[in-house]
């Protein structure tokens, strides 16, 4: 709470600083949310007049007109007292701007310095780039008849806009937001709907990393070899070099982080418009989608969808994320990659003991195994055929799709 005491007929501006803020509170209200946290002004005391502001505003809303002024230099609230009469529109402007409002034929032209000067136009698009010039608009409640022939009354509100171009050109349509906590792989790809988009739509996506699970390989080489030692009289060198890969599986199953360079699960998330699949990764690195990061979160924004696929307003456009899970065939356990030296022929049995002693399988994609397979004793060798493993993964998604007139 803010406790300030304020002078009569002084408008006065003040801050509030807000410190230690948690992070959450800002992603949850924001990126979920789409808003921030607003602070007003409920209501205040007026001594000189022994009442407070809103007991005021009702006596005076009770006698006026309310009119709303909106142009890009200020926005404000006039009550035009009328005696508990009716007036017409032009009675109205006339006692807020006198000679500053200009009316033709049969349309608000002119208040102030703000003209309806905007270039005729069939698309809003086209008006995209008029940042100085605009339309003026008149907003009323329901009326049962044109505003300039309309009898007001403080029961009536009155509105009146100057919009600029630019403004225009950015009116939404339709918002859409999608939010999916837990969206998961399964061991087999899985899409997620985001919206319908059109040419003229403006998309962010956050993606949270969650989990990731399945098997993971522990992958190294390694080498076993013979040592000429000392030796004394008649000596019989063994000359072998056996060279060696492995792939240990172990369960996976723990948080997930991504790659800020996404090469990793972050490579595995495609972006599907009407049905064609686009890599996020390729998106950004031909400036077509632009990335950041926010608490190790994943963001995209795409400003210019035809700049990825053209798309007309004709057909309905539908927009998705796709996820795919890792899945990989490859060699299982010991694999006796190659040998070298006069006693190579020992390489099959150091490799059938390696892959014994250590309870590992030993691979079928070792050198030349249909030869020697037999050297086995396979009741206490495990038999190491090429293996398929799978690592899914669990992302939260959020999809802002805002899609602008025309």
């Amino acid at each position: 709470m803010v406790e300030r005491h304020f002078q009569a007929g002084v408008n006065e501006t003040f801050e509030v600083t807000l410190e230690n803020v948690p992070l959450n509170l800002i992603s949850e209200n924001y990126f979920k949310k789409g808003e921030f946290i607003i602070s007003e002004l409920g209501d205040y005391e007026i001594p000189e007049m022994d009442l407070t502001y809103k007991k005021l505003l009702t006596s005076v809303r009770a006698k006026s007109i309310p009119v709303i002024y909106n142009t890009p230099l200020e926005s404000e609230i006039s009550y035009v007292g009328m005696n508990g009469q009716e007036a017409s529109f032009t009675d109205v402007l006339n006692t807020l701007y006198g000679k500053k409002a200009v009316i033709e034929q049969n349309e608000l032209k002119k208040i102030n310095q703000f003209e309806s000067n905007l270039p005729d136009f069939t698309y809003l698009s086209e008006i995209k780039e008029h940042d100085k010039k605009g339309k003026w608009f008149v907003f009323t409640n329901k009326l049962r008849q044109h505003y300039l022939d309309h009898m007001f009354l403080p029961s009536d509100i009155i509105s009146l806009s100057y919009i600029t171009g630019n403004i225009l050109a950015d009116q939404k349509a339709e918002k859409i937001f999608s939010y999916r906590p837990s969206a998961n792989t399964t061991d087999d790809m899985r899409v997620y709907p985001l919206g319908n988009v059109t040419p003229n739509s403006r998309i962010h996506i956050q993606v949270k990393p969650e989990r990731i699970w399945g098997e993971k390989i522990k992958h190294w080489t390694d080498s076993i070899y013979s040592v000429r030692g000392p030796c004394s009289g008649n000596c019989i060198y063994r000359e072998y070099r056996c060279n060696f890969k492995f792939n240990i599986f172990e369960s996976l199953d723990q948080g997930l982080t991504f790659n800020t360079n996404l090469t990793d699960e972050a490579s595995r998330i495609k972006l599907i418009i009407n049905q064609e699949e686009f890599s996020l990764a390729d998106l950004v690195n031909e400036k077509k989608a632009d990335l950041y990061w926010i608490n190790k979160n994943l963001h995209i924004d795409i400003k210019n969808i035809l700049a990825i696929k053209e798309i007309t307003d004709i057909e309905e456009n539908v927009m998705a994320l796709k996820l795919l899970p890792k899945r990989e065939t490859t060699y299982n356990g010991v694999l006796l990659e190659s040998w070298s030296g006069r006693d190579w022929y020992f390489c099959p049995d150091i490799a059938i003991n390696v892959a014994g002693h250590n309870k590992w399988p030993l691979s079928v994609d070792s050198k030349e195994f249909g030869k020697w397979q037999h050297q086995a004793n396979w009741s206490r060798v495990i038999r190491g055929d090429r293996k398929t493993y799978t690592q899914n993964f669990s992302v939260g998604v959020i999809g802002i799709i805002t899609n602008l007139f025309n």
